[in-house]
């Protein structure tokens, strides 16, 4: 049951320079393996960090793109700030994803981030399954060639 606060989120690099996080190795008979850079390293140090200084938000999803990072976030209880409704981020989502980028940034000695980050409200249990699947194939995608953020 998908409740008020979920949301999908990607945040792109400061430069779309593609390899800064990740890249990928074809393995032609499954999904794509993902190499960590050292800053892609960084990157999943903090979101894993992430779901512990917020009890009432978590990552549910994940995947670091070589140019941006996808997350699938649920917001839960009476933090939440938004509606199921909602054309605009909570608050603390937007509180989050700062916090993320602030963090990483610190991490990397470097300004990794736009300042901004592109966000969906998750509407129902089917939206969720669609983001879900999103994440997990957009690997692939960028393979071959087929994902917005390519190059």
């Amino acid at each position: 049951m998908v409740r008020a606060g979920s949301a999908r989120s990607t945040s792109v690099t400061e430069w779309r320079d593609p390899g800064v996080p990740s890249s990928f190795e074809d393995t032609k008979s499954g999904p794509p393996r993902v190499c960590l850079s050292t800053y892609g390293k960084i990157v999943a140090e903090n979101l894993e960090r992430m779901n512990t200084l917020y009890a009432h938000i978590r990552i549910d999803r994940s995947v670091i793109m070589p140019n941006h990072v996808h997350l699938l976030i649920m917001i839960s209880g009476a933090a939440c700030g938004g509606t199921p409704r909602s054309a605009s981020p909570t608050t603390d989502l937007t509180r989050f994803i700062a916090a993320f980028k602030k963090y990483t940034d610190r991490a990397c000695g470097m300004k990794l981030w736009q300042r901004s980050f592109h966000d969906h409200v998750i509407r129902n249990d089917e939206d969720y399954r669609l983001h879900w699947q999103y994440i997990d194939e957009n690997p692939k995608k960028w393979i071959m060639g087929k994902d917005a953020y390519y190059g």
